[in-house]
């Protein structure tokens, strides 16, 4: 559940009507996050899917007082996104908290830098994004005491948002953070496979040399 909260606080959405009904409702483009954090719920809400410019999307909503006065406690809001806070996670659930506001808002990406010289240099960096500053600020202050060494907090250029970037050793630290060796019960196989074979490549370069 700690994962699904994550994703709840990146992708997910809280809205009330003036009748006093209660929903919150998660959107993604990977229709097996949904329909893990469906079976973790015990639910069998309908996913359903929408085509949009940008791709498929995939949305559940579950109307539940209970399961919304819950998030409120928890440090979710309505019209999270400019002023949710970090919710306070057990240290031992932060992780799979990480993973799930990752597979939802973070980004990795392996690519090649200093192409102006002689000898390229392959790179990794991710990233956390979001339109709340003091989450980011929050979010970054955890992960300096899980071993995240730097990482700067940028805001996007003609967006209403901003992104936690980190470099290659705090990407590699983040890495065995959220991913726990294998032992985590979902993750975007997309984007772990980005690290992996990341890791494949300067472990092969190591053993070369």
């Amino acid at each position: 559940m700690a994962y699904t909260l994550g994703f709840i606080f990146a992708d997910g959405n809280i809205s009330l009507n003036k009748r006093g009904s209660a929903y919150f409702s998660l959107y993604s483009a990977d229709e097996d996050i949904l329909i893990f954090i469906r079976r973790s719920m015990g639910s069998n809400h309908k996913i359903s899917k929408r085509n949009e410019r940008s791709g498929n999307v995939f949305r559940i909503q579950v109307g539940s007082i209970e399961m919304v006065k819950d998030l409120f406690v928890l440090g979710l809001i309505t019209l999270k996104s400019k002023r949710m806070n970090l919710p306070n996670i057990p240290n031992k659930y932060l992780a799979n908290f990480i993973l799930g506001y990752f597979d939802g808002d973070g980004s990795v990406w392996v690519g090649k830098i200093h192409k102006e010289r002689l000898k390229e240099t392959l790179t990794i960096q991710c990233s956390f994004t979001s339109a709340s500053l003091l989450f980011l600020k929050a979010l970054h202050l955890k992960l300096k005491r899980l071993g995240v060494k730097r990482g700067a907090i940028h805001k996007i250029k003609d967006k209403d948002c901003s992104r936690l970037v980190l470099s290659v050793k705090d990407s590699l630290q983040i890495y065995k953070i959220m991913y726990n060796k294998g032992q985590v019960p979902f993750c975007l196989k997309r984007k772990k496979n980005v690290f992996d074979e990341y890791i494949k490549i300067i472990s092969g370069r190591s053993s070369a040399g």
